[in-house]
């Protein structure tokens, strides 16, 4: 599985020296992606990635919606930031903290 600062599909181990497939599963809590990566009949590596990672991925939904949201005051953003990340993933605690740049 990737590490926290690498992408889950931009992981080396994905790399497309052999064959590899994806697919999206729609299950009861969320939609899952199945990657894998075979060798004749053997499957070498294989991942699931839930939409909390790539939403919450440093790169991904979250930072790119919070970047370019601005507000009058801390108590708003924190608001507005909390309730996205309610949208993004309703089944995950939160904890927005707001730092000074």
């Amino acid at each position: 599985m990737a590490g926290r600062d690498s992408h889950p599909l931009k992981d080396s181990a994905f790399a497309r020296r052999t064959p590899t497939g994806c697919s999206r599963v729609d299950t009861a809590r969320d939609m899952l992606l199945h990657c894998l990566q075979a060798s004749g009949a053997h499957v070498r590596r294989s991942a699931i990635v839930a939409s909390t990672e790539w939403d919450f991925h440093p790169q991904g939904a979250f930072r790119i919606e919070a970047l370019g949201k601005r507000a009058t005051d801390d108590e708003t953003l924190k608001t507005y930031l909390d309730a996205l990340a309610l949208t993004l993933d309703p089944c995950v605690a939160d904890e927005v903290r707001l730092h000074d740049a």
